[in-house]
């Protein structure tokens, strides 16, 4: 039949079963139609090699439609992409009352040529119709009846397709901040830290938790500048501040207490000048008043 220029199965044909691969050797046919029979199973890709397929021309005052159709089946699973091979087909198009799902390719949108009997209604079919498609057809009516489209699939035919999880709103930082500043989401800015503070992780690290403050500086330490990403130690003798800005002296007889404080020197001890964690101890027969 490769050779074969028109053929036409209908129902006194009493044709079941699925569609053959090797109807794609029907290369030089000019229209194929199987109607009103108990066809089933999927729709060969290779149908798209029936590039052939014409069949739309006047004869003796009529006009013969007969291109490809397969209505009134039981034909099932998507329309193959390969479908968009067929661009010289001019009339019929007619998949009618079947049960073919998912959504309809934007190939089709290919054949231009079609002028009539672009039908699909009465199928499976979901999601939108492609604006490739809907310019080819005369009245989209043929399509969307008894079809799902402007569904997605996956509400349509939940059985066979799953919806994708839902985004939700991300909460992470649209701009990269780096050591020295935090993260300010009302603003969806970066600030620097404020003096006496600092702040050693950037956002741009691959995971949250992203800094929305800084850190105060430890005891003992200390913070004269803003947009620091770490603080300053104390030299010996000298403990900060409440607010971490600067390092204070203790006076002469006393000493600074876990770098916080200054406590005063106990009897028997002594401090010329601020001294760090304790007092000197006084020589042999000396005290302190």
């Amino acid at each position: 039949m490769t050779e074969s220029t028109y053929q036409s199965f209908y129902k006194t044909y009493s044709l079941s079963g699925p569609i053959p691969t090797q109807v794609g050797r029907m290369t030089n046919t000019l229209a194929f139609q199987f109607y009103t029979s108990s066809v089933s199973g999927s729709l060969p890709s290779e149908i798209g090699l029936m590039t052939g397929m014409y069949a739309a021309w006047y004869n003796s005052g009529w006009y013969y439609r007969y291109g490809f159709g397969g209505y009134d089946n039981q034909l099932s699973g998507t329309l193959p992409t390969q479908f968009g091979e067929l661009t010289a087909i001019e009339a019929v198009l007619n998949f009618n009352n079947n049960k073919l799902t998912g959504e309809i390719p934007t190939q089709l949108g290919r054949l231009t040529g079609m002028t009539d009997y672009f039908r699909l209604a009465n199928n499976k079919l979901c999601s939108d119709l492609p604006t490739e498609v809907a310019k080819i057809t005369n009245s989209d009516t043929y399509i969307k009846t008894g079809n799902q489209l402007g569904t997605p699939c996956c509400l349509a035919l939940p059985s066979a397709y799953t919806c994708a999880p839902t985004s939700l709103p991300t909460t992470l930082p649209t701009v990269a901040c780096g050591p020295g500043y935090y993260y300010y989401p009302s603003k969806l800015q970066c600030v620097a830290c404020e003096i006496g503070k600092y702040s050693s992780i950037s956002t741009t690290a691959p995971v949250p938790p992203w800094p929305t403050n800084c850190t105060n500086c430890e005891s003992g330490k200390y913070n004269a500048k803003t947009a620091q990403s770490e603080c300053v130690d104390c030299d010996a003798g000298k403990f900060s501040s409440g607010d971490r800005s600067v390092c204070n002296d203790c006076d002469s007889g006393e000493y600074v207490f876990e770098q916080s404080e200054c406590i005063a020197c106990e009897r028997g001890r002594y401090a010329p000048t601020a001294q760090t964690d304790e007092c000197l101890v006084c020589g042999e027969g000396f005290s302190t008043s």
